[in-house]
């Protein structure tokens, strides 16, 4: 059987063939003890006839064989108004694209072609295992629906699902301000530091919300190996809690130099760090308006507050020196 989208033109040339004889020999070749007989001559003939007409129709002598593309306008005579008006627009769409497509000419274009195919296939494939996630985490709904959380992790800049539980799961509402900027360092800093977590002198509510942020995190990574959508078992390193302490003291409005006091990690990585964590902050900020929670949309307010300080938002030469050329 022939389905519509198999066919790519119809031609004025007519090939006289035995259409029994063909089907009966590609009927016989799938027999496991014909599988590697010659085909019949009817088929070899046929095959032939076709690969001429093809290699004839690709080149500049395609008049001189008497071949040619049949119009569906006017060989057809489509009467169809509608009909009409979609072909005509069809035809004009197939010269614009046959013209720019130079990339059929290239070596090994159908290895080429099967290689970006199977690319896209597997992309697209990945595309729906991420939705059947989001669809389990309740981000969408079973009709593709983005539902409320969807909406508050489409408004976040980076660590979408992350952020976006931790929010509908209340785990910064009994935090202070300066514990929420602390916990939140994890997912911004991404440097290595000497110090052990255990050697941190930190809060009671920190300690909690460690393991809290952990097993939100292990949830996601369980649920992406569920659906084939990450096979990577080091993931658990994506959260790095080596600043906490640092910017838990920095948020308690502590002077710089005595911060540095309490790690290894470099100066510009830690002022880095607080820079991209005021837009973390910042994306909490959106989600809790979102949601309609004043409580935590007050806190992250607080929290952006009172890192946004002294020498870490200060503009630095280069930045001043830009500003004066702008």
């Amino acid at each position: 059987m022939i389905n519509p989208l198999d066919i790519f033109e119809i031609t004025s040339k007519v090939i006289k063939i035995d259409p029994q004889r063909i089907l009966a020999d590609w009927d016989k070749r799938q027999m496991p003890r014909f599988k590697d007989s010659p085909i019949g001559e009817s088929c070899k003939n046929a095959i032939q006839e076709l690969l001429h007409m093809t290699i004839s129709l690709g080149g500049e002598n395609r008049g001189e064989i008497g071949v040619r593309y049949l119009d569906f306008i006017e060989d057809l005579r489509v009467d169809d108004a509608l009909l009409y008006t979609k072909i005509k627009q069809l035809n004009c769409q197939k010269e614009l694209l046959l013209d720019h497509i130079t990339c059929v000419q290239m070596p090994n274009f159908e290895d080429q072609f099967a290689s970006v195919f199977r690319k896209r296939s597997l992309e697209e494939k990945k595309r729906e295992l991420m939705i059947n996630l989001l669809k389990e985490l309740k981000y969408v709904d079973h009709q593709n629906q983005i539902t409320m959380k969807g909406r508050v992790a489409c408004g976040m800049g980076m660590n979408e699902l992350i952020i976006t539980e931790l929010v509908f799961k209340n785990t910064l509402r009994d935090l202070q301000p300066a514990e929420v900027a602390a916990l939140l360092s994890c997912l911004v800093f991404q440097a290595q530091t000497k110090k052990e977590l255990a050697e941190f002198t930190l809060t009671a509510k920190l300690k909690e919300g460690i393991n809290k942020i952990r097993e939100v995190h292990s949830k996601i990574l369980s649920l992406e190996l569920k659906y084939q959508i990450s096979n990577d078992l080091g993931r658990e390193e994506e959260l790095n809690f080596g600043l906490v302490e640092v910017v838990y003291n920095w948020a308690s409005e502590k002077p710089f130099a005595e911060i540095m006091e309490l790690t290894d990690v470099q100066e510009g990585i830690i002022v880095r760090c607080i820079q991209q964590l005021y837009e973390t902050i910042s994306d909490v900020r959106g989600g809790a308006m979102t949601v309609g929670d004043p409580e935590l949309q007050s806190k992250m307010e607080e929290a952006s507050r009172i890192i946004k300080r002294d020498i870490v938002f200060a503009a630095s030469l280069y930045t001043q020196r830009e500003a004066y050329f702008i």
